[in-house]
């Protein structure tokens, strides 16, 4: 079946079906390919989303099982109150501590990125330096690594 052109309304006027996608594949080809751990960690953070969401929908049902449970049973409102207390407390707290956790590995996980992009962007610097300038600062780092001071700040080389 022949290509037809795309009505005038449409972006690329007069362009073949099919071109569009043809030229998306070629900027997907020069583009460079994702790393495989980037596709992990896109998975496992939707993952966690849905498993978030799954806990709270699960919270909200057994609250409300046991809020009708209490009603059954319980009369007075300081009856319900007493029952319920204990499990919203225990829902509460699993799944505060759940995404407190996913916070905290997130937070981990970010520091750990800014930590090795700052440790090869002095890398790179420290290679481009004059050697002679260059080797008392490597020996002050690695001093500072070993005895676990820190980083060296401007004024320990003044």
């Amino acid at each position: 079946m022949p290509e037809q052109p795309r009505p005038a309304d449409e972006p690329g006027l007069a362009e073949p079906r099919g071109a569009a996608t043809a030229d998306k594949r070629a900027e997907d080809e020069k583009a460079p390919p994702e790393k495989v751990e980037d596709k992990a960690h896109a998975h496992e953070s939707s993952l966690r989303l849905v498993v978030g969401r799954d806990l709270v929908a699960l919270g909200f049902v057994l609250i409300l099982a046991a809020f009708a449970l209490a009603v059954a049973f319980f009369r007075t409102a300081t009856d319900v109150a007493t029952v319920l207390a204990p499990v919203t407390t225990l829902v509460g707290s699993l799944i505060g501590a759940m995404f407190g956790v996913q916070a905290g590995n997130q937070a981990r996980a970010q520091e750990s990125h800014a930590r090795d992009q700052a440790e090869q962007r002095t890398a790179e610097a420290v290679a481009k330096m004059d050697p002679a300038v260059a080797e008392p600062l490597v020996k002050e780092w690695a001093r500072r690594r070993d005895s676990g001071i820190g980083n060296p700040t401007e004024a320990d080389f003044s």
